[in-house]
């Protein structure tokens, strides 16, 4: 009876872990689309990859993270998933950056900073630097 009971725990567990990253994708895509609107009234749109013949690359040499040690707790490698807009100079408009997950909470500051600095080649339709909404994994480990 006790491994049943533990099983079951471990599935209602699981069960409220995705519960809770279903929330969090949906709030990112209300976050999303509240974003396009905006745009879109200005008269600007954003493009998807999908939607482009060549989506926005990053630029690997611009991606520096500063590793938030805090005393008392383990230096761990962590992710983060960001979504935000890329412009057409390849700046990331920190205005749209939506709300991010990630493995620790710490590791959002970290993200958020280095966003200022990362820099994308910008997305294409033909030849024209367009604006693209990119969702990008990173991962900050210590050093």
């Amino acid at each position: 009876h006790e491994i049943a009971l533990q099983r079951a725990r471990q599935r209602i567990a699981d069960i409220d872990a995705n519960r809770s990253r279903v929330a969090r994708e949906a709030a990112d895509l209300a976050s999303i689309d509240s974003t396009s609107k905006l745009y879109a009234k200005a008269g600007t749109t954003i493009y998807r990859a999908n939607q482009l013949s060549q989506p926005a690359q990053i630029d690997t040499s611009t991606v520096v993270f500063e590793y938030p040690h805090v005393q008392g707790k383990p230096d761990v490698t962590g992710t983060v998933t960001a979504t935000f807009v890329v412009g057409p100079g390849g700046k990331v408009d920190a205005a749209t950056v939506t709300e991010m997950v990630s493995s620790e909470s710490r590791f959002d500051a970290v993200v958020k900073k280095a966003l200022a600095r990362i820099r994308y080649r910008p997305a294409r339709i033909g030849d024209r630097q367009v604006m693209q909404l990119v969702r990008e994994r990173f991962e900050i480990r210590p050093k």
